[in-house]
């Protein structure tokens, strides 16, 4: 599955607790006879991804997979992020059944013809999709999408015949397909050309040298991850940050842990896991729960490099000695 995607302006008042993602989606495991069943994986453009600390007012490329509680799999949601975004760049997202350094096949991540991750949500692919979601009614949107094609078991590639406008959270979007394979959203109350703010068109972050300024000492790496923890429990369900438990480790290694799954950036990291009472909202109305919070945070910036839900107990004592974050 390929597409090109950009962006004219992506905003959402809220960006700390808040979304709106313009992005392309693909279902897996279709084989599972209910559909709410289904694992999936996703890529695109996302801005106020409760990614923090900072005061971010900008959009960033992201890939995300979410993989459904079934049988013995307790089920999980995990999301990654790429690098900044700027208005009206275009960049090839893409899926391709390949194998992950294992060996096992599943989805790698694409950007510009750059890996960027793998995810094993499985295979029998279904209901490829692409457009906007969002959490929020007061967003701001001018997203296209040129060149939507799935590969079949031909190896022959064609333009896809998937849903578009995936929507959630009451937003009213306009969109049309403008030619074939091609697609645009707009959201008709905020005009992107009219008064906006900068975040719409993808300032970055005014905290960031503060933070990686607190990064350089042990205290000021206790205070990033405590701050950082809080927050993201305060948005997402309730648990106790005292027992947050964190490690200093290799971001690809901790997040292997996680079913295989890779990232691009082997950079140094700190991994902070909590228990608690978790939920982000998915698609459709679904709930994406988990009793443990895990995040993954730059050593070096203090930015969120990934985050995700899951109920997997799995601690993180193979990832090196692990203190208490109080």
């Amino acid at each position: 599955m390929s597409a090109e995607l950009a962006v004219g302006c992506l905003y959402v008042p809220d960006q700390s607790a808040q979304f709106v993602n313009w992005e392309m989606w693909l279902a897996t495991r279709a084989d599972r006879p209910n559909e709410s069943d289904w694992n999936w994986v996703e890529a695109g453009i996302t801005a106020g991804s409760l990614r923090a600390p900072g005061n971010t007012r900008g959009f960033q490329w992201f890939w995300a997979d979410r993989y459904k509680p079934y049988g013995t799999d307790p089920g999980s949601y995990f999301e990654h992020f790429i690098g900044w975004a700027t208005k009206g760049t275009y960049s090839n997202l893409s899926f391709y059944w390949t194998p992950n350094s294992s060996g096992i096949y599943g989805w790698g991540v694409y950007q510009s013809g750059v890996y960027r991750g793998w995810s094993g949500v499985g295979g029998w692919p279904a209901d490829p999709e692409l457009g906007a979601e969002s959490t929020d009614g007061n967003v701001m949107l001018d997203g296209y999408a040129n060149d939507w094609r799935t590969r079949d078991k031909a190896n022959q590639w064609r333009q896809a015949g998937g849903s578009t406008f995936v929507i959630q959270g009451g937003t009213a979007f306009k969109g049309n397909r403008p030619a074939q394979g091609n697609v645009r959203a707009w959201t008709p109350w905020w005009d992107c050309n009219g008064n906006h703010p900068n975040g719409a068109l993808g300032a970055t972050s005014t905290e960031s040298s503060n933070v990686a300024q607190l990064m350089k000492s042990s205290t000021g790496v206790r205070q990033v991850l405590t701050t950082t923890t809080e927050q993201l429990v305060s948005r997402l369900g309730s648990g106790n940050v005292k027992t947050a438990k964190f490690v200093r480790s290799d971001r690809d290694v901790a997040v292997a842990r996680h079913k295989g799954s890779e990232v691009y950036g082997k950079q140094a990291v700190y991994v902070v896991q909590v228990a608690g009472a978790f939920s982000k909202a998915g698609k459709n109305g679904e709930r994406m729960d988990g009793s443990v919070l895990e995040v993954v945070v730059d050593a070096a910036t203090g930015e969120i490099t990934d985050w995700g839900i899951t109920s997997d107990t799995r601690g993180l004592n193979s990832l090196g000695v692990v203190e208490l974050l109080d």
